[in-house]
């Protein structure tokens, strides 16, 4: 089976990518939480492959993990290992081998995961940001789903489905969700004699709080596309329509705008309020 591009499984924020030449490998998709969805995946990408093969000799497919070997007490590793080893133990004919990021690595960026996919010993499933899929795409680095797969057999929403197709084609399938939430450390709130958050915060509020907390001053916002998301959605307006296709109408949106003019001057205050921070420790 001669392929370019790589199959991927993904998700909203990390989907996993299936790697149609990665090295002599067995070419098919699976990733141990979705594998009802992909059992009749499997079956078809491989069918030239398996002629090759011992019937006794399972196919061998790749998993990336994103850790090093030494993270596999992280709960999300525990869940991915855990998701393997039930995977192997139900379909003898397939064994999915785990690959480890180098011992000490602590982060690992889009580029990185670049990297692996246009390396010659490219992986067969890997994590990587929906954000990314139609750069990867464009590369011809990914594999088209919907060449191998029944789009009535996935039981996966449409809309979901929409955001990792490009032209039509299926370079990703969700494999979990990461909803948004607060969190808070209960002794600094303690400390500073302040109520807990509360789900009818307001903006103002959340930064009066923010500058009672940060008394050494700077921004405790991330200014990022997500936290922008975050705050026009709070106003009732996202920052695409609802069908993902256009933007027009929504990011430069009165509510979208808002969002935006309030994210800059908490920015800037925060980071005025920090330099007058060093500025006295200076002088003092």
């Amino acid at each position: 089976m001669s392929r370019k591009g790589s199959p991927i499984i993904s998700i909203r924020h990390k989907p996993i990518y299936l790697n149609p030449e990665g090295g002599k490998r067995l070419k098919r998709l699976i990733l141990a939480p979705t594998a009802a969805l992909l059992a009749s995946v499997m079956i078809m990408t491989a069918c030239t492959e398996t002629k090759k093969r011992s019937r006794t000799e399972p196919a061998e497919v790749h998993f990336q993990s994103l850790f090093p070997e030494t993270a596999n007490d992280d709960p999300y590793v525990k869940v991915l290992l855990n998701a393997v080893a039930h995977f192997n133990e139900l379909n003898s004919d397939i064994k999915v081998v785990v690959d480890y990021m180098p011992a000490g690595t602590t982060m690992v960026t889009e580029q990185d995961i670049f990297k692996l996919l246009r390396s010659d010993k490219a992986p067969d499933i890997i994590g990587f940001p929906v954000s990314q899929v139609q750069v990867a795409g464009q590369e011809n680095l990914l594999f088209d789903l919907r060449r191998v797969s029944d789009k009535k057999a996935l039981d996966i929403p449409e809309r979901v489905l929409d955001l990792a197709s490009i032209d039509g084609k299926l370079l990703a399938l969700p494999y979990a969700a990461y909803p948004s939430i607060v969190m808070y450390n209960k002794e600094t709130f303690d400390a500073a004699n302040l109520t807990y958050p509360q789900g009818e915060w307001t903006w103002e509020q959340f930064q009066d709080i923010a500058e009672k907390i940060n008394k050494d001053g700077g921004s405790l916002l991330p200014y990022d596309i997500e936290a922008l998301d975050l705050l026009a959605g709070s106003a009732g307006q996202g920052l695409l329509s609802p069908d993902g296709e256009t933007a027009v109408g929504y990011l430069d949106s009165p509510e979208a705008i808002k969002a935006l003019r309030w994210m800059n001057e908490t920015y800037r205050k925060g980071s005025d309020d920090a330099s007058k921070s060093r500025k006295t420790e200076w002088t003092s």
